[in-house]
């Protein structure tokens, strides 16, 4: 899932907005079939630069899935 805004179909810029933004469009998803991200069993993020992206994708899951524990990752 990319962090592609559907109201635009662009890629949103920013990395940390790109990377919440890419978490929100699993929402919609989600959502779309009666479902939230507290229904996430299972989550596999793929990020090319651990030590600059890692804690962007922290404070994404913080801010939408709330307190740990969030879904595991392999």
């Amino acid at each position: 899932m990319l962090g592609i805004d559907p109201a635009t179909n662009t890629l949103v810029q920013d990395p940390q907005a790109r990377i919440r933004q890419a978490f929100l469009n699993i929402k919609l998803i989600a959502q779309s079939e009666g479902a939230s991200l507290q229904d996430c069993v299972r989550l596999t993020v793929y990020i090319s630069n651990l030590y600059r992206f890692a804690s962007m994708v922290d404070k994404a899951q913080e801010e939408l899935w709330g307190k740990p524990p969030y879904p595991p990752a392999p």
